[in-house]
């Protein structure tokens, strides 16, 4: 605790005597915030909001119940949050799981096992966004099918094995089957504005929960900005804390350090498969409703990122992305 007081006390210190290096930083995790997360994801938060709350997304998932169950020991809801979660991004997984979870539509257990594989780098943000920083030269009918597979086919494998592992060393009833949302429901219907208020309301908070994320974890890189220490090693530290001011820095060093080409490739895409602290912490917001510990879920994640990196490693190593 005497050390995290001395972070808070230096960053305090800096934010004052450093002020025009902490607003730039600042200003670039609000501007990514509102530029970025906003457009993409507070849409899908709301609509997923309205989904749920009128109970629609087992009706959805419905015709993909046998697939997800047998792939992933998963119910329709369940399976909403995969889809959802590979579909918008981070947190977005985690943000299903939790307020299925808390509507009753999910089990402990369930969410649980689901939230590590289900929270990754959306599409729409890895493709237009991060692939172009990456540099590569090989046509995109190859670059592509390869860095989708080590992107969402890797979590998907894992999501397979640890369902298969999970049936295989199950003891006792299936409590999925018995979750809330299989029970009679003796509440009657919501209306659609009130449902619609609830969901606004609820990825609003969210949705501004996540700026302060994304303005946090900037800052944090003010000791290394501040000290003019912001060279090739601190843009690798700083895509551990936030990934898209990080993978940013790391594209300019791809241009000055031609002989480091491979090796920062790989770790940008190691780091946007593992998302950087700053969505690990905002995907923590949701994990406190299902009492998933950080540490189990940064273990899991880690474990699904080093996978993809080594996935990498050996495409780069032999060409196959350039």
């Amino acid at each position: 605790m005497a050390l995290l007081l001395l972070v808070i006390l230096l960053l305090f210190g800096l934010l004052i005597i450093s002020s025009k290096t902490a607003l730039a930083l600042a200003s670039l995790g609000l501007t990514l915030w509102f530029e970025n997360m906003v457009p993409t994801l507070l849409p899908f938060m709301i609509l997923s909001g309205i989904l749920t709350g009128l109970k629609l997304q087992e009706l959805l998932c419905r015709p993909l119940r046998g697939l997800f169950s047998r792939l992933f020991h998963t119910t329709p809801s369940g399976a909403y949050c995969i889809i959802m979660g590979f579909l918008c991004g981070f947190p977005m997984g985690a943000f299903c799981v939790a307020d299925l979870y808390q509507k009753g539509a999910l089990s402990r257990e369930e969410s649980v096992r689901l939230i590590p594989f289900c929270n990754n780098i959306g599409p729409v943000y890895f493709y237009s966004f991060a692939v172009p920083l990456l540099n590569l030269e090989a046509p995109s009918y190859r670059v592509i099918p390869i860095l989708t597979f080590g992107m969402y086919g890797i979590p998907l494998l894992y999501g397979i094995l640890s369902s298969q592992k999970h049936i295989l060393t199950k003891k006792g009833p299936d409590n999925i089957k018995v979750c809330a949302a299989a029970l009679p429901d003796d509440h009657p219907q919501p209306s659609l504005f009130f449902v619609m208020d609830e969901a606004i309301s609820h990825a609003g908070k969210s949705i501004l929960r996540l700026c302060g994320y994304m303005i946090l974890f900037n800052i944090l890189m003010l000791p290394l900005y501040a000290l003019h220490l912001n060279g090739f090693y601190s843009g690798i530290l700083h895509s551990v804390f936030e990934i898209s001011g990080g993978i940013r820095v790391l594209q300019g060093y791809l241009m000055l350090m031609p002989e480091k080409r491979m090796l920062l490739q790989l770790i940008m895409l190691t780091a946007l498969s593992f998302g950087g602290l700053c969505c690990a912490g905002q995907s923590d917001c949701f994990l406190h409703a299902v009492s998933l510990k950080p540490a189990v879920y940064l273990g899991k994640r880690l474990l699904i990122s080093l996978s993809a990196a080594a996935f990498y490693a050996v495409c780069l190593f032999f060409g196959w992305l350039y």
